[in-house]
């Protein structure tokens, strides 16, 4: 049985007095471009998120046999992003974005999705504005 302070018929009263009134903002992310890549779980693609975090796999530091067994743990279990809130895993197909201040984090394809646009088109458009004007 749950016990209340206040019986049914009793409505409980809020005295609003003396408080400031909130007012709901609206809020829109400004326009920055920034640099993302989708990683796909291929040896390729992690490859490209490495390099794109500013790390690099060279033959030195991982023999081909570890850069397989590190492909197949992340695809398995997510590869480990460094972000500015800690490690956060990113899955399978999640973009691995590098934002304003050069840190890096993964997005979901959805929400990326959602937030950004390509600016692929608009970059061809201006450079072929730019060498045939």
């Amino acid at each position: 049985m749950v016990h209340t302070k206040y019986k049914k018929s009793n409505k409980m009263k809020v005295d609003f007095n003396g408080l400031e009134k909130v007012n709901k903002m609206y809020y829109r992310k400004k326009p920055i471009v920034i640099e993302a890549i989708q990683w796909d779980g291929s040896h390729k693609s992690t490859k490209e998120v490495i390099e794109f975090r500013g790390q690099k796999v060279s033959d030195d530091t991982m023999t081909q046999h570890k850069f397989d067994e590190y492909v197949q743990h992340c695809n398995d279990n997510g590869m480990f992003i460094d972000t500015l809130e800690g490690q956060i895993i990113a899955s399978v197909g999640d973009w691995i974005i590098k934002g304003v201040q050069g840190e890096f984090y993964p997005c979901k394809p959805d929400i990326f999705e959602k937030t950004y646009e390509s600016l692929e088109e608009e970059f061809k458009r201006e450079l072929h504005e730019a060498f045939t004007s």
